[in-house]
């Protein structure tokens, strides 16, 4: 849609423009869909949309009561084990010698001798956990894959989930073993308890043809098939399913590999992805990488002719091209028969060098043999397409680099981007992660930091770089800065969340499921979005900083990228896998950094706490809460975990895992015996939505919300064994704080001390500006705690004193609100339970400074007044008299403010108020306000009247052809979409106006030669109504001269000053009266603010003084008393309405010739006009509030060219012009006598 005004600056038609084209999150990105090539997407669109047909898996599965004890016995013996918490499974175990039998083992017994291969041993360590992880048959349910050895010479063996034969998509799991050949770590996904059919009741044919199906639906054209169906058990984002897993190849194949899994049963679709990994950037000229010559050595050459190709780095050069007349090598190995290439020769240079860079540092910093390990010749296929801004990695073909389109973007074969796609493969050849949801964020993350690392390793840091600018062809942490044209970069890993850097519309999170966190369905789940999390915690890790967020601030020690680059090499290939999440990477990044050197382990769990995640084993949580001596246990959607960051005792403190809406993070223990187990806590959530809840054997005890602070809380036990739980839960839409609750210096001890406890007493009432609570002194009592809560639930009851005396006067409360007291006494370490509970209130004050607008409005009278203090809710009272005994309630309100649109116009109403406040015994009402009185004006009074088809507040560009009787409006509350009605034709002149009272202007039509009116009243679903008023020689002047809140017809003789009026107050009786006379021109308005329009003409006089305007007025507010004005000349035309927004009529003229719009502001009694230039020949003035500011704008029409220009008042008078109309077809709305 195109703006309804091209303006030079804001105005409100342009920002409805931008909100329909951009949205929300994703797309507010910017314009980086590309319309010619379905599916490749620079960022989330349409066609890169993951979804689930299928029942989505259940929140959590409960761990069985074998897979409790067994996980408790492995962490006594220094086991650690986190949790997958939705499939009850855990998703990494850490310890000693993992396949030696042991108090936790289980499984079949399966031993595997010293000496026999790592996949034999991986089944038997894996059948040695099967009752922690909950294994049925370990040699069964994996499939080993052939062990890989690392650098440290440790060997990791990844094993495939099947069942019954069956492969299951979702199911991976990882056993590492050391030097030794002991395995010391098994780390992945385990779907327990999979029941489903393997006899499909589709054929493959079948679920071909869905798949197709599906794929034109998301209008993409093609579909070969690459990968033929296969059945598998899909069990990742659904409930396990039997399925058919299948690739097609959408047009243009190398951008669209689409990855399906279709129920084999009843055919819906489960999953489906493209598997295509884009980088997301536009690119740039070479020259930002500095334009320097660069040489690449051992490249093949074959006589005269020099090809880039290397002899000893496996890459390649490919000219993607096949325009001839632009190079020799097209559709080719891109060679020249020399060997110094020309300056428009650094496309393939760049791609040369740069390749030879990538695989140069893979192979001498981490040994790796090309992308495969086994020297895979790399294609670098360059010219890609045509004005084609993307780059991205084809899975078995090459690397595919556009040379952009040179005004958005140009080559892109610059050295990060070539490091990000480069790495794309290494993890397809390695981790293999699944490019959807979060292991494709995390797929994408790992590609932006190796393409950082790689820049770093080649280019220097300028000396003289400061963040956040860039320097051409040196390192920083900005992505794709070599490359970007619209702003200094695509992504920034040292701050991802900064326009400035970035632009706005690409920032990316900082911090798990923090700001700019993507949630939706679209870009393959936000594989580019959330990849900013991992970015930045990279950047932390290497250069060290301070992170803050939600008030919390994080101190991180860096290693250095080159320390940190060997940690990340370690857990992209030897700890994630095909579904590693953001829950699972914390854990391989730590694996990595105790492999390689223990000291890094502080660094990372620093930085994994600065982008939102800690630790989480249950040691952890012992430690962190003090209570190492309980048995804890972790669960829900996400674990605690223990920090450092948010504390009581600042040290440690365990902290609720990140959730989504409509999920929990659990805490658990269990204790036993006479005594008191007492805990600090805190929190900080959505008020009265999210809470921090404390459970005792399943029975809530008390609960927080908002911004806690740290609070003590105690539970007496007098026997018996109980189970405390904390549950931190979110409600299912907003968030805020830091969206967590905190739990410390956890303590259990036993007592004997358990007096008898007093009644405590809160007063009702018998004071303004307290409530006393008082009680009996408890004897060896030291000190009492009070609490207090708007509601009678002691669970949510906050401590307000620690109090030494048996009396309180709380003096922080509301008056007319309810509170409930309860009181606790504490002698030393020992606190006594909560007493029976209290209530008690201060007196409700009365709401003041009500004030009721007058006239101000045509839709109501609108009143506003100060909140009364304790109350919750106000009695409106309204009469049509001043003695408020006459008055009755008109409404109840929770608001400081009410719009009374039952008011009729023009009539005067007075109001009065109560405060209000319920509570149990009955509701609180104070006394009567002062009152005040008010008017509503007429709409038909107004200017919006005469254009408003929509009542909407603003006038709509309206059009009348007068050969025909058709009407052509751009509503403005449909986006200025044309509607069209008929009324009319040879003879009628268009007189809208809102005849009904509706609010709405009417189609309504004059014929000047016969009086008759017609009109197509909306309030009556636009039925015609007539009316017979006027004839030859009488101007149509149709207003609201009755102030009932209904246009009249009405016209005038100006040739002898005649008025008739046929008054809808007066059941439409004629009214006729003699104002003016010939020579003047009419020009009625409400120019004393009654809401009712008046009389008035307009005429130009010569004087002694030269030309000189009048204005008269019968003014309807002083019983039609003639008040008279000067101003203007010969030449201009009167145009009066409300130009400053004040409820009044302004006099204007318009200087058709001339382009001059003058108005004489009313609200500042002006004696000098505001003059606009606006206009010229042939423009005629249009009347109406287009930007509903409720001021007029200065707007007119040029019939010829169907021209409109426009001074927005709402916007500085801005100028805005609008194509709209053309000969034939004159303004529906213009002045008279134009």
């Amino acid at each position: 849609m195109k703006p309804i005004f091209l303006v030079q600056s804001l105005n409100p038609w342009w920002v409805i423009q931008r909100i329909i084209l951009w949205g929300s999150r994703p797309a507010i990105v910017g314009a980086l869909l590309l319309a010619s090539t379905p599916g490749v997407a620079l960022q989330p669109n349409a066609n890169s949309s993951l979804i689930r047909v299928a029942a989505a898996p259940a929140t959590e599965r409960a761990r069985s009561p074998d897979q409790q004890r067994l996980t408790a016995a492995a962490v006594q013996e220094g086991v650690q084990v986190e949790w997958n918490n939705s499939l009850g499974t855990p998703f990494s175990i850490r310890g000693t010698d993992l396949g030696a039998r042991r108090v936790f083992s289980a499984g079949k017994g399966l031993r595997a001798a010293a000496q026999a291969q790592p996949e034999t041993k991986a089944i038997a360590v894996l059948d040695n956990l099967a009752g922690i992880m909950g294994i049925r048959d370990a040699q069964q349910e994996f499939a080993a894959q052939p062990a890989q050895a690392d650098a440290l010479g440790f060997r990791h063996v990844r094993a495939t989930q099947t069942y019954q034969g069956l492969k299951v998509f979702g199911g991976k799991v990882i056993v590492h073993f050391n030097q030794d050949g002991t395995a010391y770590q098994v780390n992945g996904r385990y779907v327990p308890d999979i029941s489903v059919d393997v006899n499909p009741q589709l054929t493959p044919d079948d679920a071909l043809g869905l798949a197709l199906q599906d794929l034109a639906a998301l209008g993409l054209s093609g579909g070969a098939l690459i990968a033929s169906p296969e059945l598998v058990i899909c069990a990742y984002q659904t409930q396990p399913r039997l399925a058919y897993a299948l690739m097609l190849a959408a047009d243009p194949p190398e951008a669209n590999r689409w990855r399906y899994f279709v129920d084999a049963q009843d055919g819906s679709v489960l999953l489906r992805y493209n598997d295509i990994k884009f980088v997301d950037i536009y690119g740039a000229i070479l020259s930002g990488e500095g334009g320097t010559t660069n040489a690449v050595t051992n490249c093949v050459s074959a006589g005269i002719t020099n090809y880039l190709r290397s002899t000893n780095f496996q890459w390649l050069v490919y000219n993607y091209s096949t325009n001839s007349l632009l190079y020799p090598d097209i559709s080719q190995t891109a060679f020249r028969t020399n060997s110094f290439w020309l300056p428009e020769d650094r496309v393939e240079m760049s791609a040369a060098v740069n390749f030879d860079y990538v695989q140069r540092y893979f192979s001498t910093v981490h040994a790796r043999n090309s992308y495969d390990t086994n020297g895979a010749l790399a294609y670098a296929y360059v010219h890609v397409g045509n004005n084609y801004v993307n780059a991205f990695w084809w899975s078995g073909v090459g690397f595919f680099f556009g040379d952009g389109d040179g005004t958005t973007a140009n080559q892109l074969g610059v050295l990060d981007v070539a490091g990000h796609e480069f790495t794309h493969a290494v993890t397809e050849y390695s981790a293999n992660l699944v490019y959807a949801s979060e292991p494709g964020a995390l797929n994408e993350s790992f590609s932006d930091i190796f393409g950082a690392i790689i820049e770093f390793y080649y280019q220097p840091v300028s000396t003289n770089y400061l963040y956040p600018a860039k320097a051409a062809g040196k390192a920083d942490w900005l992505l794709g800065e070599d490359c970007w044209v619209s702003s200094t970069a695509l992504r920034d890993m040292r701050a991802p969340t900064n326009s400035a850097t970035v632009g706005l519309g690409s920032e990316q999170p900082n911090h798990y499921k923090g700001p700019y966190w993507y949630s939706g369905s679209l870009d393959n789940g936000g594989v580019h979005y959330n990849s900013g999390v991992q970015n930045y915690f990279f950047y932390l890790l290497s250069a060290g900083g301070t992170s803050e967020y939600g008030g919390v601030t994080t101190v991180v020690n860096g290693i250095g990228i080159t320390n940190a680059a060997r940690i990340a090499y370690r857990t992209l290939t030897t700890y994630c896998y095909d579904y590693t999440d953001y829950s699972q990477v914390r854990s391989a990044w730590i694996s990595a950094a105790q492999d390689l050197n223990s000291a890094w382990v502080p660094s990372v769990t620093q930085a994994w706490e600065a982008v939102g995640y800690g630790g989480n084993t249950l040691a952890d949580l012992g430690t962190a809460l003090n209570a190492t001596y309980l048995t804890w246990y972790t669960g829900g959607n996400s674990n605690w975990f223990a920090q450092t960051n948010v504390t009581y005792d600042g040290v440690l403190a365990a902290q609720s895992g990140p959730i989504d809406d409509d999920q929990q993070s659990r805490l658990q223990t269990t204790f036993s015996g006479a005594g008191i187990f007492s805990f600090w806590w805190k929190v900080s959530s959505e008020a009265n939505y999210d809470y921090l809840r404390f459970f005792i054997d399943g029975q809530e005890q008390k609960k927080i919300t908002s911004e806690a602070s740290w609070a003590y809380y105690a539970y007496t036990n007098l026997s018996g064994t109980r189970t405390a739980t904390w549950v931190y839960t979110k409600d299912s839409s907003v968030s805020n704080g830091y969206d967590a609750g905190w739990v410390d210096q956890v303590a259990w001890a036993a007592s004997d001390w358990a007096p008898i406890l007093p009644a405590i007493s809160a007063t009702d009432g018998d004071y303004a500006d307290r409530i006393r609570i008082s009680w009996s002194a408890i004897s060896g009592a030291t000190d009492y705690l009070l609490y207090r809560n708007s509601v009678n639930n002691s669970n949510q009851a906050q401590i307000i004193v620690t109090n030494t005396s048996a009396t309180y006067d709380d003096t922080a409360v509301v008056p007319g609100s309810l509170y409930y007291y309860w009181m606790q006494a504490r002698n030393g370490a020992v606190i006594t339970p909560l007493t029976a509970v209290d209530s008690g209130y201060r007196n409700l004050q009365t709401p003041t400074a009500l004030a009721a607008s007058k006239g101000t409005y045509t839709d109501s009278v609108r009143l506003t007044w100060t909140a009364a203090a304790g109350a919750t809710s106000y009695q409106v009272l309204r009469s049509t008299s001043s003695d408020s005994a006459t008055a009755a309630v008109l409404v109840e309100t929770g608001a400081t403010s009410y719009n009374d649109t039952t008011a009729q116009p023009g009539v005067t109403y007075y109001y009065w108020l109560t405060s209000r406040k319920w509570r149990p015994e009955g509701i609180l009402t104070s006394s009567l306000s002062s009152g005040d009185s008010g008017w509503r004006r007429s709409m038909a009074a107004t200017d919006k009247a005469f254009c408003d088809f929509d009542g909407d507040g603003k006038a709509d560009p309206a059009l009348y052809q007068s050969a025909t009787g058709k009407w052509l409006i751009m509503m403005s509350s449909n986006f200025y979409q044309t509607t069209t009605f008929q009324l009319g034709g040879a003879g009628y002149t268009p007189v809208p106006q809102d005849f009904d009272g509706d609010g709405l202007a009417d189609i309504a039509v004059y014929a000047s030669a016969s009086g008759q009116w017609l009109a197509l009243l909306s309030a009556y679903g636009y039925m015609q109504g007539a009316a017979s008023l006027g004839g030859s020689g009488y101007t149509a002047l149709p207003r609201d001269y009755d102030g009932d809140g209904k246009a009249d017809p009405v016209v005038l003789q100006q040739a002898s000053g005649l008025w008739k009026a046929l008054l809808s107050g007066q059941g439409y009786s004629l009214a006729q009266g003699y104002f003016g006379d010939a020579g003047y021109t009419p020009c009625p308005a409400d120019f004393d603010n009654d809401g009712t329009t008046d009389l008035a003409i307009f005429q130009v006089r010569q004087t002694v003084m030269g030309e000189l305007g009048y204005w008269f007025a019968a003014l309807s507010a002083s019983a039609y008393a003639t008040r008279g004005w000067n101003g203007g000349q010969s030449g201009q035309l009167p145009v009066p309405q409300d130009y400053d927004g004040d409820g009044q009529a302004d006099a204007a003229l318009y200087a058709a010739a001339a382009g001059i719009w003058n108005y004489w502001p009313s609200a500042t009694a002006a004696t000098m006009p505001t003059s606009l230039t606006i206009g010229g020949s042939g423009f005629v003035a249009v009347a109406g509030d287009y930007d509903g500011d409720r001021k007029a704008d200065a707007v007119v029409y040029r019939e010829t060219t169907g021209t409109w220009v426009a001074l927005i008042s709402g916007s500085g008078w801005a100028s805005a012009t609008l194509s709209f109309g053309g000969s034939g077809y004159e303004p529906a709305a213009a002045f008279p006598s134009q």
